[in-house]
């Protein structure tokens, strides 16, 4: 539905309606290399977890590899599908679509904006799968090693290359910096639960998560052993 075009893009309004963190971002210059570099780092993330997967095959045959690799496919698939219905429900347009309506305006056209991307702002797909599977990858580190030290290398290199894609799409002109904070908090939600929702009883569990009712509605914890 999204690539079809079918989806008319909400337009952009005064920039002085959005937060300040975001405000600036309408005014900065796209840069060629913050794309790439958050590109390389979402796909080097989706090679990290094939990487891990065949090497959990080499280290604890077959079957764990299998189990690695669903984890992972589910960790994304879910992922994406959360990212592609907040995509169209919220519709929000993207910083660049607030410099085309201007240049539109300053040529004497039509401020309106027709291309579905335009409005694809929130949240940023390419955070959000970076950080969901970081946080898997971090989850099998900690439950599946001995040491802690795999897991806290995984936990460090998953927070960098997360913070270099986040980098790289504000930069790039693809998202506000709300887009991509957003984007990594619901990647990691996902990329935490679906691990843990598959743990078995006989792995260490780094990380506990637990649903309870609270005065108003219900809440959610987490905690952990470090």
């Amino acid at each position: 539905i999204i690539g079809t075009g079918e989806l008319r893009p909400q337009q952009p309004g005064e920039t002085d309606r959005l937060l300040p963190i975001d405000r600036g971002v309408v005014e900065l210059e796209p840069s060629t290399t913050a794309t790439i570099v958050s590109n390389v780092g979402a796909l080097g993330t989706v090679a990290y977890a094939v990487g891990t997967t065949l090497e959990s095959g080499l280290r604890g045959g077959v079957t764990r590899a299998l189990v690695d690799g669903m984890i992972y496919a589910e960790t994304a698939a879910l992922t994406l599908a959360v990212t592609d219905l907040a995509k169209i429900s919220v519709r929000r347009p993207r910083p660049s679509a607030y410099r085309a309506r201007d240049e539109r305006v300053a040529q004497g056209l039509s401020p309106d904006l027709s291309g579905t991307d335009n409005a694809l702002s929130f949240f940023s797909g390419h955070a959000a799968i970076t950080a969901a599977l970081s946080t898997t990858a971090t989850y099998l580190a900690f439950a599946r090693e001995k040491s802690p030290l795999r897991g806290y290398l995984t936990l460090t290199g998953g927070v960098i290359v997360t913070g270099l894609v986040s980098w790289g799409r504000v930069y790039g002109g693809k998202h506000f910096p709300t887009d991509v904070i957003a984007g990594t908090m619901a990647g990691m939600g996902v990329g935490l639960l679906v691990p843990h929702l598959h743990r078995q009883d006989d792995e260490s569990t780094p990380l506990w998560v637990a649903f309870a009712p609270v005065g108003g509605g219900s809440g959610v914890s987490a905690g952990g052993t470090f």
